[in-house]
């Protein structure tokens, strides 16, 4: 009986800041004397996208691996091995899956491996593509001060991180000075301790699918940090880490879905005599290189045999636009 398998050297396709992005790997073919060798092999490249009944083509690439059967390596026991590589572009969308407003929502890839045998016979093996984004074109923070708004004012800054690579940790720094640390004749210059300065973050999601208008938003991120010697943080930033609740999906803006992330920062200022102020800044985050389970598809469909195997989750990016007017690099 013969059979067909493809065997990928690595099972995560990873689209860098280079143009093109290579995938290898080989078919591993059972054949025995009755079936004969193989002698034709081509491989077919699919991405599509999927709303509904929405679908849209991404990607529909045939490249011809082998034209006759010295192309194959022959192993002992009926095993013809074929090697194979080819690029891809780096700004495909990646792989993508959610359920929005009860409707399923997808980016998928799959490659199909055919393999004519000498006696005309043929076999189909169809292999999950996956892909990731770990590159996005800026750096890798952006800085934003200002000054409270009441008097006496408290100045900040505030540093935020372009992109977020998870599941790797980011975090945001934080700098703030009282009015009093700025001025030797301050009536509160003795009174530091009394000062204190609240720390907020909430970073939300939202995805909009197919023709609908509004975006599904959820929280991914909320926390709160207390800074009781607030001036100290000026010489010694605060460094408060990112970390989602569960895990996000990847930046994306395709046809028919959009995900974007943002980032909301509150700062609260309070002095010895209890006067509180406070600012608030939003802005654009970008998520890449998400890890999360995605739909498994596992097709098999040949003339007698075809075998399929699976592999793991990616990300994109979008574009940046800061809403707070707050001065930034």
């Amino acid at each position: 009986m013969a059979s067909l398998t493809i065997h990928l050297d690595n099972h995560q396709i990873i689209l860098t800041e280079q143009s093109t992005c290579m995938i290898s790997g080989s078919l591993r073919i059972h054949a025995d004397h009755l079936h004969g060798r193989p002698c034709h092999a081509k491989l077919q490249l699919l991405g599509q996208e999927r709303v509904r009944n929405d679908i849209h083509s991404l990607l529909d690439t045939t490249y011809t691996v082998a034209r006759n059967s010295t192309d194959f390596i022959q192993e002992p026991n009926g095993v013809f091995i074929l090697p194979f590589s080819f690029h891809i572009a780096s700004d495909l969308p990646v792989s993508f899956q959610s359920t929005i407003y009860d409707t399923l929502a997808y980016i998928d890839y799959t490659l199909t491996a055919t393999v004519r045998l000498a006696r005309q016979e043929t076999l189909r093996a169809i292999q999950n593509l996956e892909l990731y984004n770990s590159f996005y074109p800026a750096p890798p923070f952006r800085l934003y001060w200002g000054t409270s708004k009441q008097w006496p004012k408290w100045r900040y800054e505030v540093e935020v991180p372009h992109t977020i690579a998870y599941p790797q940790r980011a975090m945001l720094n934080v700098r703030v000075l009282s009015p009093s640390s700025m001025k030797r004749s301050s009536p509160f210059r003795n009174n530091h301790h009394l000062e204190t300065c609240l720390i907020g973050c909430q970073l939300f999601e939202s995805i909009r699918i197919g023709q609908e208008k509004e975006y599904e938003q959820r929280p991914l991120m909320t926390f709160t940090h207390m800074l009781t010697w607030p001036s100290h943080s000026w010489s010694f930033p605060c460094q408060l880490p990112l970390e989602f609740e569960e895990p996000p999906k990847p930046n994306l803006s395709t046809r028919l879905m959009e995900v974007v992330h943002r980032l909301r920062v509150t700062i609260i200022f309070s002095n010895p005599l209890g006067v509180t102020d406070q600012v608030q800044m939003e802005f654009p985050i970008i998520v890449l290189s998400v890890a999360s389970t995605t739909r498994s598809r596992s097709n098999t469909a040949n003339s007698d045999h075809d075998s399929a195997l699976s592999l793991t989750n990616s990300c994109y990016s979008d574009s940046i636009s800061d809403k707070e007017p707050s001065h930034a690099t």
